[in-house]
């Protein structure tokens, strides 16, 4: 993948994700919120628009439908919603035209690049763990290469997005842990089900691929989070995939719990707490065997 298309595609990540908060937030009229998320995005479009003209053909020649021009008149009606303020026109600008371009260019991207994994990702990401978390990282410093851990049931996908979604082979068929489509405002969603006003310490069950975890961290930036994972497959599929090198803290912990005995530890002696939530990653609750841990959480946490 050439330089400019990567960044690209790295960029277009962070916009869909700054769009989709945006909308969010417009829809709900809380604009003391949208008003960043409104100047983040246009700083990427201008970004994206800039690169784009420059590498153009590329998209051209892969799809007879695309057109620059489409992009840079809904730009122009971006720009012209917030400069009359109109949020409800520019909420549907986003929704409508702006999102739906963004994930095109993005599975261009997909179909032509495909994906070549990145060893270094897993390696920054073990080297986290060898100061914050020496336990795990015995556990992880021989890696796997992502193929062997896939042909243990696993599969993962590229989303419309940009991010990666992560699936388990199961009795039914697969399970996905993560949406196919929008993976940051499914995981901002379900943090914010998450967040709980006088909350000082969360658990969680359940890592999947982290993106909700990031969601909690910068919503709850004071709380200690502890995030529970009991499959190591897991765990390593994450660290290849996903730059977590930003994520863990003395504040937000990954704790390796094969038996899942800390967690049941960690229950039994804080549940009672008000200042204190447990939460799950309902998709991976799934696969647990455990009747005890399941019973831990119900599907509508308080």
């Amino acid at each position: 993948m050439e330089k400019k298309i990567k960044t690209i595609f790295d960029g277009n990540i962070e916009l869909l994700e700054r769009a989709d908060k945006t909308i969010y937030f417009l829809r709900r009229q809380q604009m003391t919120n949208a008003d960043p998320e409104i100047v983040g995005t246009i700083d990427f479009l201008h970004l994206f628009a800039k690169d784009l003209i420059e590498v153009v053909a590329y998209f051209e020649e892969a799809q007879k439908e695309f057109s620059a021009d489409d992009f840079f008149y809904v730009l122009q009606q971006i720009l012209d919603a917030v400069k009359t303020e109109d949020y409800v026109w520019l909420a549907d600008l986003f929704e409508l035209k702006l999102v739906p371009f963004i994930c095109m260019v993005q599975e261009i991207i997909i179909q032509k690049e495909g994906y070549t994994y990145q060893s270094q990702c897993y390696h920054n990401n073990l080297d986290v763990f060898s100061e914050s978390n020496k336990e795990l990282y015995k556990e992880l410093k021989r890696p796997t290469e992502p193929e062997k851990l896939l042909k243990n049931g696993y599969s993962v996908e590229f989303t419309t997005s940009g991010r990666m979604t992560l699936a388990r082979d199961a009795e039914e068929g697969k399970r996905y842990f993560h949406t196919n489509g929008h993976i940051a405002l499914e995981a901002f969603l379900l943090a914010d089900s998450w967040k709980k006003d006088g909350v000082l310490e969360y658990h969680i069950y359940g890592l999947g691929m982290s993106y909700p975890v990031w969601e909690l961290k910068k919503m709850c930036p004071e709380a200690t989070i502890y995030v529970y994972e009991n499959h190591l497959d897991i765990i390593r599929l994450a660290a290849n995939f996903v730059d977590m090198t930003e994520l863990w803290s003395e504040k937000v912990v990954l704790v390796y719990d094969p038996d899942l005995d800390k967690l049941k530890e960690a229950y039994s002696e804080k549940n009672a707490q008000e200042d204190v939530k447990f939460v799950a990653l309902q998709a991976e609750l799934a696969f647990v065997e455990d009747e005890e841990i399941k019973n831990l959480f119900v599907r509508d946490e308080k």
